[in-house]
This record gives C-alpha cells, sequence and structure tokens, in this order.
C-alpha cells in the first residue's frame, strides 16, 4: 500500500515536472519572439534619467479643417463628415524658467491657440501644461511655445558643451522616438507619451554648407546617415548629459540632416519673440535680377563656368547696397553656393536664416570682389505683400522728401530712394495686382460702383476715385476724389481689372478719360 502511494505521488512529481518544463519553454519562446519584435524597443522602458528640460509636445489636429475651411462638409453620400481627430506627437526642449519651449509641429496652430503639453523632466515630477503657439521660423520650421505659470520645481537645461573644432567629429547620444515607432498621427490613436528610444551617432560642425555662419553654426549628423520622419526634434546629448541642440529632419530626400546647436535655439527663440509676425521670414539680399546673360561673357578671359545672375536693381538701405552692391554687377555665389539663374537665388534666399551673415561673389567688368553682407528678414512673403511693401517705402521716400527744404542735402537723397523704388516697381508692374498697378502708375486708389451707388451718383457704372496721389498723373490731369471713371477711349470701365487693362491697351501717348463728377460728364486727358 504505501508503496502504491509513493508511485502515486512519483507521477504527480513528473506531471507536475513536464508542465513546468513545458511552461518555461513557452516562455522562453515567447520572451525570443517578442526580443525580435520590430516594435519590441517601443515597449521597453525609456533609461531613468531623461535629459533635463526634454518634454512632449502632443498636438491635437482636427482633419476636418484640413479638408475645408468651412465648418460643414459633407461626405459622399450627403451626410456630415464625423470628428476626425489625429495626435501629433514630437518632442521639445524646454529652455528657461521663464516655460519658453522650442520644437517642430507637424501642422502650425493658429496664434495662441492652447496645445497639450506632458512635460518630461528628468527627476522631477511631471504633469500635463497647456501651452500657448508664440511663433515660427519659416527656414528651419522650429516653433517657439509657452507655458504660462511654469511650476518652480522644473529646472534650465544644462549649459551646452563647447562645440568641437571644424572636421572633428564628436559622439553624441540621441534621445528620440523609434524609428520603427507606429501609430503616431493615426486618427484616433492618442499616444501622449510615447517610449524614448537612444542611439548612439556622431556629429560634427557644418563649415563646408552655404548655410553655415558664426551666426547660424550647424552640425551635421554624420552618424546614423539615415533617419526616418518621427526621429525629427530628437535631441543631441553629451556623454555627460549636456545638451548639445535639436536634430532637424531633411525632408528633402539628401539624407542631409543637421543637429541646431542650444545656443541657435536660443537665438530663434529669441528672434521670433521679438519679431511683429507669427511666422518669421526668411533671408533678404534687396536686389533684383535680369538672370544670366551670356552677352555679358568677357572674350577669351572668362569661361562659361562663371556665370551668374546679372543684377538688374539694388533696393535703398538693403543689405546688397550696405555691402556694396551695384546694378549690372554679376552674382556669382552666395557663401560658395552658386548661382546662374533668379531662381537659383530665390531658392538660395529661402534656405537662410534671417540673420545670416554671408559672402557674396560679384564679378563687375573684369574684376572678382568679395563682398560680405548681413541678410535682413524678407519684408514680406509672397508677390502681392511685396508689390504693396515697396509701394509703401516709395510713398514713404516722398514724402520725407517732402518735409524737407529744397536746399536739405537729405531731401535730394530721400528723392532718389523713392525714384529708385518707383523704378524697380516699373520694371515688375505686369505682375501687379491691379489696385497696386493703379496706384503706382497713375496714383489712383477706387473701388467699383455697385447698382445702389450709381444710383446716388447719377453714373452709369465705372470706378469711384477714393483716393488720388496730388503727383498722380489723373490728379495732375484735374482728377479728383469722389469722380467716377466710366470710359477710357471707347472701352466701358465696370472695375479695377477694366480699367487697368483699358490704360494698358490704348495706342498712342495720350489717353482719353471719362469722368462722372456730380452727375456731370468730364472729359480728361492724360499722358500714357
Amino acid at each position: 500500500m504505501q508503496a502504491l502511494v509513493f508511485f502515486e505521488n512519483m507521477q504527480r512529481t513528473l506531471q507536475f515536472s513536464k508542465l513546468s518544463l513545458f511552461l518555461f519553454f513557452t516562455c522562453a519562446v515567447s520572451l525570443i519572439v517578442f526580443s525580435q519584435s520590430p516594435t519590441s524597443t517601443i515597449r521597453n522602458r525609456p533609461p531613468a534619467q531623461a535629459p533635463s528640460g526634454l518634454v512632449y509636445v502632443s498636438q491635437k489636429i482636427d482633419l476636418r479643417q484640413q479638408l475645408s475651411a468651412d465648418e460643414t462638409v459633407f461626405s459622399l453620400d450627403g451626410e456630415p463628415i464625423p470628428q476626425l481627430q489625429t495626435t501629433s506627437v514630437t518632442l521639445g526642449l524646454l529652455l528657461d524658467q521663464e516655460g519658453y519651449i522650442v520644437t517642430r509641429l507637424a501642422n502650425i496652430p493658429a496664434p495662441n491657440n492652447p496645445l497639450p503639453l506632458t512635460i518630461y523632466p528628468a527627476g522631477t515630477r511631471g504633469g500635463q501644461f497647456q501651452a500657448i503657439f508664440i511663433g515660427m521660423d519659416s527656414v528651419t520650421g522650429f516653433c517657439l511655445l509657452k507655458i504660462e505659470n511654469l511650476p518652480a520645481h522644473f529646472t534650465n537645461i544644462v549649459t551646452a558643451p563647447p562645440p568641437p573644432p571644424p572636421g572633428v567629429q564628436r559622439p553624441i547620444q540621441l534621445w528620440g522616438f523609434n524609428p520603427k515607432q507606429r501609430g503616431s498621427g493615426t486618427p484616433g490613436v492618442l499616444l501622449i507619451k510615447p517610449r524614448l528610444f537612444t542611439s548612439t551617432g556622431m556629429i560634427k560642425k557644418a563649415v563646408d554648407d552655404f548655410r553655415y555662419s558664426p551666426s547660424n553654426p550647424l552640425f551635421y549628423l554624420t552618424s546614423p546617415t539615415t533617419l526616418t520622419p518621427v526621429q525629427d526634434c530628437s535631441v543631441a546629448v553629451e556623454k555627460d548629459g549636456s545638451i548639445t541642440g535639436l536634430v532637424a529632419y531633411d525632408t528633402s530626400g539628401e539624407e542631409t540632416h543637421f543637429v541646431f546647436p542650444l545656443s541657435r535655439l536660443q537665438q530663434l527663440a529669441a528672434m521670433i519673440i521679438a519679431h511683429k509676425r507669427i511666422v518669421v521670414p526668411h533671408a533678404w539680399l534687396g536686389a533684383t535680377s535680369k538672370g544670366y546673360d551670356p552677352h555679358a561673357l568677357v572674350p577669351n578671359k572668362l569661361t562659361a563656368t562663371e556665370r551668374g545672375v546679372l543684377i538688374a536693381a539694388v533696393f535703398p538701405d538693403s543689405p546688397a547696397e550696405t555691402a556694396g552692391m551695384r546694378p549690372n554687377d554679376m552674382l556669382l555665389s552666395i557663401s560658395g553656393r552658386p548661382l546662374t539663374t533668379g531662381a537659383d537665388l530665390s531658392s538660395t534666399l529661402r534656405l537662410l536664416p534671417a540673420d545670416s551673415e554671408v559672402t557674396l561673389r560679384v564679378r563687375r567688368g573684369n574684376e572678382f570682389k568679395i563682398l560680405p553682407a548681413r541678410l535682413a528678414p524678407a519684408p514680406a512673403l509672397d508677390a502681392k505683400q511685396q508689390i504693396n511693401w515697396m509701394m509703401g517705402q516709395m510713398e514713404d521716400y516722398e514724402r520725407r522728401a517732402k518735409q524737407l527744404p529744397t536746399d536739405d542735402p537729405n531731401r535730394a537723397k530721400n528723392e532718389s530712394k523713392a525714384a529708385a523704388f518707383r523704378t524697380i516697381l516699373g520694371g515688375i508692374w505686369n505682375a501687379a495686382p491691379p489696385e497696386v498697378w493703379l496706384r503706382l502708375m497713375y496714383g489712383v486708389e477706387g473701388t467699383a460702383v455697385t447698382p445702389q451707388l450709381a444710383k446716388y451718383l447719377s453714373a452709369p457704372g465705372g470706378v469711384l476715385i477714393s483716393t488720388l496721389n496730388a503727383s498722380g498723373k489723373l490728379a495732375q490731369a484735374g482728377g479728383k476724389v469722389g469722380d467716377v471713371i466710366v470710359k477710357i477711349g471707347e472701352q466701358t470701365i465696370a472695375d479695377a481689372a477694366s480699367l487697368m487693362q483699358a490704360l494698358s491697351s490704348e495706342k498712342g501717348d495720350q489717353i482719353e478719360i471719362v469722368l462722372v463728377r456730380q452727375g456731370q460728364a468730364i472729359n480728361l486727358t492724360i499722358a500714357k
């Protein structure tokens, strides 16, 4: 009997051992499979000591706003589109105790739009805080946010280490998201704090890049050589834990990823704060171009490789004028970047920060010159704004000149600057909107006459003159504010566009204009 009990106990023990062994091997296989999973590193916990000042920036985006500016958008079956929200998460740096954060956003919000932020500094209490959007640098894409009433226990980021000598590579550690991170940016997925991922890399000064200058120090990320978009805004950290800067993912496909040092990020933040516009524009040289002129080459002295952009005009008080550039100079390169067309010049300037220090290589006749220049923020970002700015500058110089005595030397200087702007505008008037063209060429601003207003003015329609420059052609011919332009030659006028078309299409040196003033038709003749 005792032998039977012993045998049954031994059988149970063996069965339990087999079960334990089976479970052991099952767990072991599971761990091996999991460790080989491409997303396994995402699930690993981040190292305990994250860089001080590192924050998550979580931004909710309503995809309906990307589809239409209207509040009511309907699908193909006629039903309103459901709310489609996605959450974009990136990393940023807390710059100072005032709560300023620098990051790069997937979607630029409206001013003062609250953004949910999750603060994740090392070794201190976390939390979620609201931030407001301050502005963006258009060249780098870095945005500045601000947390109001930042708790006192959040410390400043560590002072950046001294930069390495040119050409010397330095090892760093990258703190960012896993390159195989999934889910971020997917509608309905709310990843508030994705797992951090650390890797090693190398950086060196980008002194051979045309964007590099003492005011814009940059580093190449030489290793790893490839990144994924989710690694944008990764933090480069030194061995001692101090922060070098933030990584900017290269969207051009050339795999030239830059690390913007902490000192540069602080400069950009100060520039955004000081700027009056939401978006800080790119650099501006202040010169117009004619493109490449092959006849400008001197036979037997210059080769076709010395092609450049022929400068047509230089703006008064511009970086180009300050540097010593003149009309008819051939601009060959900017900080070593060759130029052959006006498009090259425009695209190069759009890649340079507003405060860039550059060298201009210029050919003037048979001489080559190197002109140092400090660029300025572009006065406007689109063609219409640029023309309006030039108009305002011209009128400002004219006003200054009239306020000075005729024998004052500054009067002649202001008149010369106004004439320069008028010449530049005269060369581009075809690209100007009708309203701007009329203001420039004839000193007229007006509005189309509505049917109700036509009855009140006793006019058949036309353009009501609302502003008239005293020195303009129409004012000199006897036109007045309140007149209605109804005909140019034999052409009937309906609006500013038809007025511009009629004025530009008239033949001869003089233009016949029919006005209505207080119900009476008046004929005027102006010079074309």
